[in-house]
């Protein structure tokens, strides 16, 4: 299995964890690879792959491990394996104002272009439109986030732009996003490890950065849970397998100190993934 995700940050950090559940459920010949650029629109994938611009990190995770290739136009990325999955996204910017239509804006027209030009080089792939979380409350690079309101009315803009771009393009759902929303806020993953007593707050967002706690409130965090729960998700719509009895836990340390999910949030998480994507079939 070949996954090409033409995203950002957004699909950055999972892919260790997603990589674990497909080994544990036989899946050994596969390949996980990203078109990176921090914060990288729809809009500004297209511009790129017009101008033939070689501006993204590409990721490649497989057997052999992570290769990072630097300066590299997505005309590159498409051709470096016949892909049996691509999928898409936006940045976090273009669901600041919580409304569908201003978000779709940001990305049509844009997207049928990108859309076109990509399956057109690679028509026999499964396409899919990756419906990411709402960044949490305190997130302020693209937008103050600073209510649960306001999470939740960017929750539902994201929610109503995949379910548009899924119908208009014929593409499959990926929602992460709506398995955010079933755990977030559950004090099972609000509660700090004993490993940080600095930390002030816990989220799905937290995670070890250099050995330092860090909750940054947008990207899925490795010890909050958020890497595992997306893993889970991609799990479930890569192989039409429910991830409910997948072994696979993966394990996080701190000075010495085991920092790894514990099986009560996994069982939680891997429930989430499996809810949201059976009700968003």
């Amino acid at each position: 299995m070949n996954v090409l995700f033409v995203s950002n940050s957004t699909c950055y950090y999972f892919t260790d964890e997603l990589m674990g559940l497909l080994k544990a459920a036989g899946h050994e010949n596969v390949t996980l690879a990203l078109t990176y650029y921090s914060g990288c629109s729809v809009k500004r994938h297209h511009r790129w792959l017009m101008e033939g611009a070689k501006n993204y990190q590409f990721r490649v995770l497989d057997q052999n491990g992570l290769q990072v290739y630097e300066n590299t136009g997505l005309e590159e990325a498409l051709s470096f394996r016949e892909w049996d999955v691509i999928s898409f996204d936006n940045n976090a910017r273009s669901f600041g104002s919580g409304d569908v239509e201003t978000s779709l804006a940001e990305a049509e027209p844009w997207f049928g272009e990108l859309y076109a030009r990509i399956r057109e080089k690679c028509p026999h792939a499964r396409y899919m439109w990756h419906q990411v979380w709402a960044n949490e409350i305190g997130y302020s690079m693209a937008f103050k986030m600073e209510t649960v309101a306001q999470r939740t009315r960017v929750y539902e803009a994201k929610k109503g732009v995949m379910e548009i771009m899924a119908k208009t393009y014929g593409m499959e759902k990926v929602p992460t996003g709506d398995a955010w929303e079933k755990v977030r806020d559950l004090p099972i993953f609000r509660k700090p490890h004993p490993a940080f007593p600095e930390a002030e707050q816990f989220t799905l967002c937290s995670r070890m950065v250099k050995g330092a706690f860090k909750d940054d409130f947008s990207h899925d965090g490795d010890i909050g849970g958020g890497q595992f729960l997306n893993a889970c998700v991609w799990f479930e719509c890569l192989t039409g397998d429910s991830c409910l009895d997948n072994p696979f836990r993966p394990e996080y340390t701190h000075n010495g100190m085991d920092c790894s999910l514990t099986p009560e949030q996994c069982r939680i998480l891997r429930q989430a993934a499996h809810q949201a994507v059976g009700e968003a079939k």
